[in-house]
């Protein structure tokens, strides 16, 4: 049967309720990289168009157990089977694109790795503009056209048959990220561990070039990051795999535990960034401050010239 049993419905909640919380640290995260320099332009530029991809993906996860919820209960609920099927849904794609992003921070990293004497000083390209912007309207255009039908996944559900082993074509997207994820792994150590020695022998000569020191400080932090976030992605992928292989036949719950996978990885990738970043995690402490001073201005402007009667309590 395609619909939906009881038990789904904590399921469609939670991963609701994760894709709502990794939508808004996804928001956060774009913010801060949208307003303040807290890396190279290059890579801040991808970065963005990355966790922008994974926004989209979280908020089409939100609006679709939204939906679901919403109308579950109306005279004509909507089908299930047009809101199953991940291995061929819209998250896929995004996340497709959020791994091509990757690949050329990969690329960018170990750029920057080699060529840390002359990177810091090069500023962002109309080419790097002029591509992205590109890629981002051909993106958009296939994923208007892969989303003609009125289905939300424009190509069939692969059969119950056909889920029957942990790698099947309801989890191919899985494994295909957890395989490009653990292959990130060796490009990333390598440059984290030649980054920081190449940081501590250019300290210890006493060199006095900020910018080079800058950029290896930036290298050594950020292939780090992207280390710890590459080796989570994958375990991440892999305890999906046992999960779905200890886990009962039953079809739509097979397929609809999937979509954890896209908020869980939002709320990881994220936070990775928010709490371990010092160049980021500094940024949400002056927005925060900011905001406490902008009250207690706001406060003073308020009581000025008033009687002692009048002067509201300060607000906590």
């Amino acid at each position: 049967s395609m619909e939906p049993s009881l038990s789904l419905y904590p399921l469609i909640i939670t991963e609701t309720s994760l894709s709502l919380l990794s939508s808004l640290l996804n928001l956060l995260l774009l913010y801060i990289l949208r307003r303040y320099l807290v890396f190279h332009d290059h890579l801040r530029s991808l970065v963005f168009q990355s966790h922008l991809f994974l926004l989209f993906s979280n908020f089409f996860v939100f609006l679709r157990g939204s939906f679901y919820l919403l109308h579950s209960s109306s005279s004509s609920p909507p089908q299930w089977s047009n809101l199953l099927c991940p291995s061929d849904s819209s998250p896929s794609f995004f996340i497709g694109q959020f791994l091509l992003f990757s690949i050329v921070i990969c690329v960018e990293r170990s750029y920057s790795t080699v060529k840390y004497d002359i990177y810091e000083g090069w500023t962002k390209h109309t080419t790097l503009i002029k591509s992205i912007t590109a890629f981002w309207f051909l993106s958009i255009i296939f994923f208007h056209l892969s989303s003609l039908s009125l289905s939300i996944s424009p190509i069939s559900c692969p059969s119950p048959r056909l889920i029957s082993t942990p790698v099947n074509d309801a989890n191919l997207p899985i494994v295909i990220f957890g395989v490009f994820f653990l292959a990130f792994i060796p490009v990333f150590y390598p440059n984290y561990t030649k980054n920081e020695e190449t940081l501590r022998a250019y300290v210890k000569q006493d060199y006095s070039s900020l910018n080079v020191r800058y950029q290896l400080k930036e290298n050594t932090t950020t292939c780090r990051r992207f280390l710890v976030q590459n080796g989570l992605m994958a375990v991440l992928c892999l305890s999906m795999l046992v999960a779905f292989s200890l886990m009962t036949k039953e079809g739509n719950f097979h397929r609809e535990i999937q979509y954890l996978f896209y908020p869980l990885a939002g709320i990881i990738i994220s936070l990775n960034w928010l709490i371990f970043q010092d160049s980021i995690k500094r940024k949400i402490w002056n927005i925060y401050w900011d905001g406490k001073d902008a009250l207690y201005i706001h406060w003073v402007n308020s009581v000025h010239w008033k009687k002692e009667s009048e002067v509201p309590l300060l607000p906590t």
